[in-house]
């Protein structure tokens, strides 16, 4: 049975390249290294009936980072680690950044 409705992103390429899930199914962060010139996006989903993004856009620095490229969620859903491994820029040095998500 799936767990409520599709997760759509129309206008970003890339949206669902890396998905990571709570232990509880509850939360889910969803990569989009494609958006904004790859500078890359994720954003964090929460299901309460329904999936409803949880706080703002975590946005890529620059173009070319491809954040987003991987993402993985803590088994309580409250850690987040994005790796951007810069794979559309000549220097591909790439960059993991980690977030501890906080109800607002």
């Amino acid at each position: 049975m799936q767990h409520g409705l599709d997760i759509e992103e129309e206008d970003d390429i890339g949206f669902g390249r890396s998905v990571s899930l709570s232990a509880d199914g509850n939360v889910v962060a969803i990569g989009a290294p494609g958006h904004n010139s790859f500078a890359g996006v994720v954003r964090v989903y929460e299901y309460d009936g329904i999936w409803k993004q949880f706080g703002i856009d975590i946005l890529g620095d620059n173009p070319g980072d491809t954040f987003g490229h991987v993402v993985s969620l803590s088994a309580d859903g409250k850690t987040l680690c994005v790796g951007a491994p810069q794979i559309v820029t000549v220097e591909q040095i790439g960059f993991v950044k980690i977030f501890t998500l906080v109800d607002n």
